[in-house]
């Protein structure tokens, strides 16, 4: 064999490895692309559930954004609610306030109502116990002679009308000047 055919042939195995890598190489390649497309395949089927998952959230918050719309409808009529509701009760404190003082008004009104009928009934009670008790002695009069008992009694009930006549009006007096 010639120097030449031994240097052909040398090469022809250097290339015939080279081919036998690139073969190797290109059956790695073929590997690699076969994962890749199935990497790829389930990355369309997971972009086709999220393109659903999408679909699905976008109507969610179209729902979402009317909810909120009636929502704020909702919320526009409370305030209106609340605002009435703060006038209505400003109104009726108002109103409780102009009860209290009414109420303290005629609670002293009905002291002092109180407190007259208290004296009234002390007047009455003094004047109807005299005008027994002058009655009672006028009957004891009518022991004495009826002549001289009936002169006696009248002159005697004269002055004892007088005199509770004169307390009466003592007692007017006290109470205007404040005494009693």
């Amino acid at each position: 064999m010639s120097e030449e055919t031994r240097m052909i042939l040398e090469r022809l195995d250097y290339m015939q490895n080279d081919i036998r890598e690139m073969k190797q190489d290109i059956r790695e390649l073929k590997e690699d692309v076969a994962v890749l497309k199935e990497d790829v395949a389930v990355l369309k089927e997971d972009v086709a559930v999220l393109k659903e998952d999408v679909a699905v959230l976008k109507e969610d918050v179209a729902v979402l954004k009317e909810d909120v719309a009636v929502l704020k409808e909702d919320v526009a009529v409370l305030k209106e609610d609340v605002r009435i509701l703060k006038i209505e009760v400003k109104t009726l404190r108002e109103d409780v306030d102009g009860l209290i003082e009414k109420t303290d008004q005629l609670n002293s009104r009905m002291d002092k109502v109180e407190s007259a009928i208290v004296r009234l009934d002390t007047t009455i009670e003094n004047k109807i116990w005299k005008a027994i008790k002058v009655t009672g002695e006028g009957h004891d009069f009518l022991k004495m002679g009826v002549e001289e008992a009936r002169s006696m009694q009248v002159k005697n009930e004269w002055m004892e009308i007088h005199i509770l006549k004169l307390e009466s009006d003592m007692l007017k007096v006290k109470e205007v000047v404040g005494i009693i």
